[in-house]
């Protein structure tokens, strides 16, 4: 699989002023990069949380891949790509040749307008973030809802994804977190759980569960021109993707946090909620910031 994605690095449908092709790799993907295009390949793995071991299940998860991520990309991603086999020649088009895998095309976002390297360049600004915050509130605001997706907001998956962390994180009890500390925020977290039982269930009776992104950190953000670009949500699981508007705001505010940029993340924080009027937002912070 890998040495057909470097015969598509090399295909002769790249134009001359898009070359060098970059070739990146994460756990799940593999992304050919030239100067102004982007084109994103789903390995052929299972990892339980998500399973691309078959060419149907790469197709739908680049399908559901465009079609989530033009909620808060609509231009970036172009769309849905096949790579043909013809002749023992592996291209991008052509009517005919079998095709063999496919791919999403997008758009490549400007480096150093991704959210990350403006806060480590800080270059960022307040003005930024709040553009940032309106841009999510206004996704969560129109975002789908409903019986199937408010599910996921139910106390018994919120007790589930956090039971899930901590036997993740019990490994590392020694080497990334003390014992006190593993302790002492389970203990924590299973009072505030027991806590504000009623609270979660209001939540999801009053529409506070989305479909939303999944993934919103800072690397995930694009700045252009005054508009706000969040792209690649998580398309693969829906337990991962769907879930309180809440949570998905702390994830940000967790992120800017963690980037030496308490600051940022109060002020993004503040900016979300006077916009959503959530009165419920600042008590679950920090409950979900320390989740994610």
């Amino acid at each position: 699989w890998l040495i057909m994605v470097e015969r598509l690095r090399r295909a002769p449908e790249w134009p001359e002023d898009e070359l060098p092709i970059e070739m990146e790799e994460t756990h799940i993907s593999v992304l050919l990069l030239s100067r102004s295009y982007v084109v994103k390949l789903k390995k052929p793995v299972d990892f339980g949380f998500l399973d691309y071991t078959t060419l149907n299940k790469r197709l739908k998860a680049c399908e559901d891949e465009i079609r989530l991520n033009r909620r808060l990309c609509s231009d970036t991603y172009i769309g849905l790509g096949g790579v043909i086999d013809l002749d023992g020649a592996i291209q991008f088009s052509g009517r005919t040749g079998k095709i063999v895998d496919y791919c999403v095309w997008m758009k490549r976002l400007p480096e150093d307008r991704m959210l990350d390297r403006m806060v480590a360049n800080n270059t960022v600004t307040e003005a930024v973030i709040d553009c940032v915050a309106a841009r999510l509130c206004e996704f969560h605001r129109t975002a789908s809802r409903g019986p199937e997706i408010a599910k996921w907001g139910s106390l018994d998956e919120i007790r589930h994804n956090w039971e899930e962390n901590f036997i993740q994180t019990k490994p590392f009890i020694g080497r990334t977190i003390s014992d006190s500390a593993y302790e002492a925020i389970r203990s924590w977290v299973n009072e505030e759980i027991e806590t504000k039982a009623d609270l979660f269930g209001r939540r999801a009776r009053e529409g506070r569960i989305v479909d939303g992104h999944g993934d919103v950190r800072c690397e995930s953000v694009c700045v252009r021109d005054g508009s706000i670009c969040i792209f690649d949500c998580i398309e693969f699981n829906a337990r991962f993707r769907c879930g309180d508007a809440a949570s998905e705001a702390a994830f940000l505010a967790m992120d800017q946090d963690a980037r030496g940029r308490p600051d940022l993340g109060y002020f993004f924080t503040e900016a979300y909620q006077s916009r959503t009027g959530d009165v419920d937002f600042f008590s679950l912070l920090p409950f979900y910031r320390c989740y994610r």
